[in-house]
């Protein structure tokens, strides 16, 4: 009805290829590639104006008499969707340091996604003169490709010295962009941001005591300009795509034992 069609299962095809390295018996790298495709992407449509004469006669025709709403819209299977990306991790084992052990990880992330192929309109609603979208402009650029980060990078050290320990997580989350049905003129693209972690831990026989703080920096998403300035429909400070959460630094103490 109004072109809705039964939904049919999403398919995907991945590819990937790995690789190791050992080029010292210190430091061990791995590399991954990978590929991504799915068809039959499920996602909603764009809001078909119901409110023309020649839906209204439609509807009624299928034996939809309470009309008493404006716009329709429909989960459909809009699109083939294609993701790319690289993993890195590198550990190295530090030697002969004059005092305790250090471990140091570095890892990348490079993850690219995009809409390959959008399904043509329905005829029944090109037959009703009724413009849709299979997928919104939101929908195609954002949210099933552009707004999450293409980079991540992080870099961990672990530091112990007899009974007490010192990790620091340093990442690096890149730059993403929001995109609006209404417009390129309200599109945002939101900064990339660096995040630090600090832990510090003390080792008493079957005891562990941790006291850290993640994002001790108190680094805080940009703000989602478009949608704070919205006169209705409320608002969110922040955006929903950040790939961190918009708390600011966070402390903590735990004690472990162990049997």
């Amino acid at each position: 009805m109004l072109g809705a069609e039964d939904l049919k299962a999403e398919k995907s095809k991945n590819y990937s290829l790995g690789l190791v390295f050992t080029p010292t018996k210190n430091l061990y790298v791995t590399l991954d590639a990978y590929q991504i495709d799915i068809d039959d992407r499920i996602s909603l449509s764009s809001n078909i104006n119901a409110s023309s004469p020649a839906v209204r006669a439609y509807l009624v025709s299928k034996g939809i008499t309470d009309t008493n709403f404006s716009t329709v819209r429909f989960f459909n299977n809009a699109s083939n969707t294609r993701t790319r990306g690289v993993d890195l991790v590198a550990n190295y084992q530090w030697q002969n340091l004059p005092y305790g052990e250090l471990t140091t990880s570095l890892a990348y992330n490079f993850n690219r996604n995009k809409v390959t192929d959008v399904d043509k309109n329905p005829e029944i609603l090109n037959a009703l003169g009724v413009n849709l979208t299979r997928l919104d402009r939101r929908e195609q650029y954002g949210l099933l490709a552009g707004s999450t980060p293409e980079h991540k990078f992080s870099l961990a050290n672990d530091y112990k010295i007899g009974n007490f320990g010192i990790n620091t997580n340093i990442t690096r989350y890149g730059s993403f962009e929001t995109y609006s049905n209404s417009g390129a003129a309200s599109d945002q693209k939101f900064s990339a941001k660096w995040l630090l972690d600090l832990a510090l831990t003390y080792q008493l026989n079957n005891w562990k005591f941790t006291v850290g703080g993640d994002n001790i920096t108190n680094v805080y998403p940009d703000k989602d300009v478009y949608d704070i300035n919205k006169p209705t429909g409320g608002s969110l400070q922040y955006s929903q795509f950040s790939p961190f959460g918009f708390n600011g630094a966070f402390y903590y103490g735990k004690i472990n034992y162990k049997w």
